[in-house]
């Protein structure tokens, strides 16, 4: 398990880095809207109340579709970024961003992605990591469902589906992300099989959360 959270070495250096780029104005913003320094400054932030514990594997490199579930807050989606950002390196981009001025040229900045498939497939070609929620759910042991529409991009192209369980800190600020065994789709890309494999997808965060979090005996 690797626990994130804690300061680092060099944090000081960096934030100096960081000032004189945006004084600069060298920093780069990517074709779809975002931008790296301001993803890392929410990590740096963020650590002074928010702790994630991470198990599991990501890809090192190329593009992967990350499924996972999500209560009515924004705390699993913040949790999931700053656990792939801090242990991998890698920017996630979570599938979310309104088409609505101001708030969804903001949440670009973040790497947040609106929710269209032609999106979703340009960023996979570039091999870029996305995350995409399953419908909200009041309970923290139950997972909603997701679009097949938006797996079928990654289908076509053989992406790797990847489940994640987060779950714990509306209260604490501790959170825990599960990454699980990668999932491929079956046979030919067809709406059929982009179904059965959000199926899958589904069951593997239902059984990840399952084994983190067994009901009690008075809610058997």
């Amino acid at each position: 398990m690797m626990v994130v959270g804690d300061p680092e070495p060099g944090r000081a250096s960096s934030g100096l880095e960081w000032a004189r780029r945006r004084a600069s104005g060298s920093y780069e913003v990517d074709p779809w809207g975002a931008d790296p320094d301001w993803v890392d400054a929410l990590s740096a932030v963020s650590r002074f109340g928010l702790r994630v514990s991470v198990t599991g594997d990501l890809p090192p490199t190329g593009p992967a579709v990350i499924v996972a579930n999500r209560r009515f807050g924004f705390g699993e989606v913040l949790a999931l970024m700053l656990g792939v950002r801090r242990t991998s390196g890698r920017l996630l981009r979570p599938i979310g961003a309104p088409d609505i001025a101001p708030i969804g040229p903001l949440a670009r900045r973040f790497g947040v992605i609106q929710a269209h498939p032609a999106e979703v497939g340009s960023l996979l070609r570039a091999g870029e990591i996305i995350a995409m929620a399953l419908t909200r759910q009041w309970r923290a042991t139950r997972v909603g469902t997701i679009s097949p529409e938006m797996l079928e991009p990654g289908q076509r192209l053989r992406v790797p589906v990847i489940p994640a369980a987060v779950y714990g800190g509306e209260i604490t600020g501790s959170w825990k992300v599960s990454f699980g065994p990668a999932i491929l789709g079956r046979g030919r890309a067809t709406p059929l099989a982009a179904a059965e494999l959000a199926d899958r997808a589904r069951a593997g965060v239902q059984a990840m959360l399952d084994d983190a979090l067994p009901p009690k005996w008075w809610s058997r």
